[in-house]
């Protein structure tokens, strides 16, 4: 008998032995797949993004950056963001990355947007449309067969809500959502995500209204000079293209603790290679995104007198400015918000601003460059506008007149409110 058992447990070994092999490559396996390992993910990546088991959501963001090589775009008491605008060489699931933008909440990782080809990137000066298309097909195809191989098959889902609203495909690792859209092939974008947010289509938990209004009016600071300035606004650096009014848009809704992505609102707003935006199109894709959060964009006339200002300043709510772009006049504004930095008999500044108050008319010009701006503070001391552009941190606070203001403005003003 005892030689029968052992007989029968070598059999039902052998048994199990063969049905592991039969299943190998079988779906239907009952002991399932064989764990995908870390080295096999940095592989598939092409670089070594994960440092061991690690959640990429439990680890600093500045450190998953540093692997990243994506250099810091933008810190405030909360957000981070790191942006690598990527060489023409860089493969990252064996697809070129033109934008590879990094996320921090807390101090942690919070979420990962790689954008392939994109109308915002693609070389058309050296590309047709029927080469952009091709490209964006490679890419979409290219990223999802290799994620296939490493992960399986995708499930679907639709991300964002109203016209921002994408059709993705999903895979789940570790934690760690893979999340691949290209919608109407116009552009191809790879989102990771905790799987507990991609859970929730990516709607983050909104603040409640009073604890919002405390927080942004937290974020005014008053100077000794006057200066009357709100912080904790995220910088966005819109790169080498006409990306002003999406990139402002992303960080207006990301200071109000909205998710945004720039390459996402562009594609509301129609915006071009060269920035031409249809304002109104990306304010009714951004009023469908606040509202779903107990909040509204409302329009104002373009006064840009200080008292206006102060009236939304002063509750920590920036606005946002549609207006033109005088190369010399830019410039004067940059040299003398350096040189305001250095300013400490602010009787004997003011005078002086008389003579750029009066020269301002000069430099009215409507065939200059459409923009879209913030307007992020006031000195009613000094009688000056903070303003505040997407070009990176050398651009976050420039001070102008209402005089040079209203030289170069064109209709409304945004903000958005309770």
């Amino acid at each position: 008998m005892g030689k029968m058992k052992i007989g029968g447990v070598l059999l039902l070994l052998a048994l199990l032995t063969g049905a592991e092999m039969l299943w190998a490559d079988d779906a239907a396996n009952p002991f399932g797949p064989p764990p995908v390992t870390v080295d096999a993910v940095n592989q598939a990546f092409g670089i070594p993004l994960w440092n061991g088991e690690t959640p990429l959501w439990d680890e600093e963001a500045g450190a998953v950056a540093a692997r990243l090589g994506c250099p810091p775009e933008s810190k405030t008491s909360t957000q981070s963001s790191f942006r690598l605008y990527a060489k023409e060489t860089v493969r990252l699931f064996g697809a070129r990355p033109y934008s590879v933008a990094l996320y921090g909440q807390d101090g942690k990782t919070d979420r990962l947007s790689i954008v392939f080809a994109n109308p915002g990137d693609f070389d058309f000066k050296n590309a047709t449309e029927k080469d952009f298309d091709a490209a964006v097909k490679n890419d979409a195809d290219t990223i999802a067969q290799a994620l296939t191989d490493l992960l399986g098959s995708p499930s679907y889902l639709n991300f964002g809500s109203g016209t921002l609203q994408e059709r993705m495909r999903r895979w789940d690792w570790n934690g760690h959502a893979f999340l691949l859209a290209s919608p109407q092939q116009k552009y191809v974008v790879l989102r990771l995500l905790p799987a507990a947010v991609a859970d929730k289509f990516g709607q983050a938990d909104a603040l409640p209204n009073g604890e919002l209004r405390d927080l942004l009016a937290s974020r005014v600071q008053h100077r000794d000079n006057g200066d009357v300035v709100i912080g904790d606004i995220p910088m966005v650096d819109q790169g080498p293209k006409g990306y002003c009014v999406p990139a402002t848009w992303e960080r207006y809704l990301r200071y109000q603790t909205i998710p945004a992505d720039m390459y996402v609102l562009a594609m509301a707003g129609g915006t071009t290679q060269d920035g031409g935006t249809v304002v109104s199109a990306m304010v009714a894709a951004a009023d469908q995104l606040v509202r779903s959060r107990g909040l509204q964009i409302v329009a104002e006339p373009a006064q840009l007198t200080v008292q206006q200002i102060a009236r939304n300043i002063d509750q920590g709510l920036p606005m946002m400015w549609t207006c033109y772009c005088p190369r010399d006049l830019e410039k004067k504004f940059t040299l003398r918000s350096l040189a305001r930095r250095k300013v400490t008999d602010w009787t004997d500044y003011t005078a002086k601003l008389q003579a750029e108050r009066e020269a301002a008319p000069a430099y009215r010009s409507l065939d200059s460059p459409g923009h879209m701006r913030m307007i992020v503070g006031y000195n009613a001391q000094t009688d000056e506008i903070a303003i505040s552009d997407s070009w990176g941190e050398v651009a976050a606070e420039r001070w102008i007149t209402p005089e040079e203001a209203r030289v170069v403005t064109q209709d409304n003003i945004y903000v958005i409110r309770w």
